[in-house]
């Protein structure tokens, strides 16, 4: 192959397809190599082929002509090199695709049993007994995110795709933020990601992957790319049981869940309000109105609740949260509504 790749340096020779480069790339997908480390192998060997022709040059009768030839070289082998890349890169990635379309039932029927409780905690494929943390992807790029995902975070890991636009995760790291990260550089507008917490063994395995498939009916209901369920366990419970979640916010907000403007008004500055620890100058400064402004439509809300309901209620807070995923009904239109 040094040969060929030596003979291809002239101006005339067509862009090199070895069947060797084709076959080494899939050798390593086989084995596991990573991809990145292929290519550092090809960088590598354009970096000594180089210095080889550069070294060479003193030894040249002509050391004009020969530097010419050089300069041709390097700028020929560059092309080939990088040539040669892209081949590895698309037989690699064949490859691993071929494997993994190949082993992925097997692997879904395992990883079904675990969670299911059918089977020992254990998979010949991953560590249920380590750390984890479990995400959970969907839409049509969901594939390709989560390939860029799992290359990024490089930890130990288990995909699994119930369908062709589902995929389960786990990667074996103990710090979620590291992988919302990666989450969050990899996503794309057609695919939505939900991340579990962190977790430990069998019974986090299950558990991790149970609120990442929560988080991801949050992030698919409210078209957000990513979404860790800790940051969003109200709205996840909610849209475990819409129809309760629904009657708790008519039960506990009334007239103020309604769609009017005036409504939206006094349900934004009373969530505010109740999120900053009931402190009105916070309120007003958030909003940017004067602390007049925020005492009247504090007082509007009030009104606008049903009887004896309390405004600083932990269930108050809670059905304002809600209703910012679920949106309330207008009994007018019988239409869902959102604020």
């Amino acid at each position: 192959m040094i040969h060929q790749l030596i003979n291809a340096l002239t101006d005339d020779a067509e862009p090199l397809c070895p069947p060797e480069t084709r076959h080494i790339a899939r050798l390593a997908a086989r084995n596991g190599t990573p991809e990145r480390d292929v290519l550092d192998a090809y960088r590598v060997g354009h970096r000594v082929l180089e210095e080889a022709l550069i070294d060479a040059v003193p030894d040249a009768a002509d050391t004009s002509a020969a530097l010419g030839a050089v300069r041709l070289g390097t700028r020929r082998l560059f092309d080939e090199i990088e040539h040669l890349s892209q081949l590895v890169v698309v037989e690699y990635r064949e490859e691993a695709e071929a494997i993994m379309r190949a082993r992925g039932p097997r692997q879904l029927r395992a990883v079904r049993a675990v969670l299911d409780g059918e089977r020992p905690a254990s998979l010949d494929f991953y560590n249920v007994r380590g750390d984890h943390v479990a995400l959970a992807a969907s839409g049509p790029e969901s594939e390709r995110v989560v390939r860029t995902l799992v290359r990024a975070v490089k930890a130990p890991h288990c995909v699994v795709r119930p369908d062709d636009e589902l995929s389960w995760i786990w990667i074996a790291v103990p710090r979620v933020d590291v992988v919302v990260a990666a989450a969050e550089a990899a996503a794309e507008s057609d695919c939505w990601v939900g991340v579990g917490e962190p977790a430990r063994g069998a019974k986090g395995f299950c558990d991790s992957h149970a609120e990442a498939r929560m988080a991801l009916r949050v992030a698919a209901y409210q078209k957000r790319s990513v979404v860790r369920f800790s940051a969003a366990a109200p709205e996840a419970i909610a849209l475990a049981d819409i129809e309760a979640s629904q009657t708790l916010i008519r039960r506990q907000l009334g007239d103020l869940a309604w769609p009017t403007r005036q409504a939206e008004t006094a349900r934004k500055t009373l969530g505010i309000y109740l999120g900053c620890g009931s402190n009105a100058r916070e309120t007003a400064r958030r909003l940017h109105v004067s602390s007049r402004a925020v005492a009247y439509r504090l007082r509007h809300a009030s009104e606008l609740l049903p009887p004896g309901t309390d405004a600083g209620a932990l269930e108050t807070a809670l059905a304002l949260r809600l209703l910012e995923t679920l949106g309330t009904a207008d009994p007018e239109e019988g239409r869902d509504q959102r604020p």
